[in-house]
């Protein structure tokens, strides 16, 4: 017997325990807690059909994970231009630019 919840899943996320989560239902809880959290089925989607392409049997809830929270750390990384970086980004210009100077004058000078 289906529970109702279940019944009234998504299909795609009715797919994905057919496919791939039968017999692993706490796994499958884990993944379905994590996409609740993070709001991100679309992405999930991705990943399991990247990993469906590694080969047959290679889907679980760790290497989703992994390769969700990979895309959005790099994604954070890539956007996130904040007053830290900013700051050493013009610390790491002063430093070059003073070596710069040091290298000519010890050139010069010696």
């Amino acid at each position: 017997a289906q529970s109702q919840s279940f019944k009234q899943a998504p299909s795609q996320i009715k797919k994905i325990y057919h496919k791939h989560y039968i017999g692993k239902e706490k796994e499958f809880i884990e993944l379905l807690l994590y996409i609740k959290e993070n709001n991100n089925l679309d992405r999930v989607l991705q990943a399991i059909k990247q990993l469906t392409s590694v080969r047959l049997g290679y889907v679980n809830t760790e290497r989703i994970l992994f390769i969700c929270n990979q895309t959005t750390n790099e994604e954070i990384n890539i956007y996130n231009d904040d007053e830290t970086m900013n700051q050493s980004e013009n610390n790491m210009r002063a430093y070059a630019t003073m070596f710069n100077q040091i290298d000519e004058g010890v050139t010069n000078n010696g």
